[in-house]
């Protein structure tokens, strides 16, 4: 299983910034994932359905952790 890496400052504060939202949701999204083909960002609800099938495909995981 592959481990995921916690957001920096900056790339915590731009999702905040920008409200950058959940591509399956209007919710902000939590969960940034990096894939060979793009990115996919999740709120908290998508990434509990499907982090598995995301921890095994996604090249990098980046995690905003608490509220800001």
């Amino acid at each position: 299983m592959k481990s995921s890496t916690q957001m920096s400052e900056a790339q915590a504060e731009t999702l905040v910034k920008e409200r950058i939202q959940c591509d399956g949701c209007s919710a902000r999204a939590l969960f940034e994932l990096k894939f060979k083909f793009g990115t996919l960002y999740m709120c908290g609800h998508h990434w509990m359905k499907s982090s598995d099938k995301a921890n095994k495909y996604s090249d990098l995981i980046l995690v905003e952790i608490g509220e800001k």
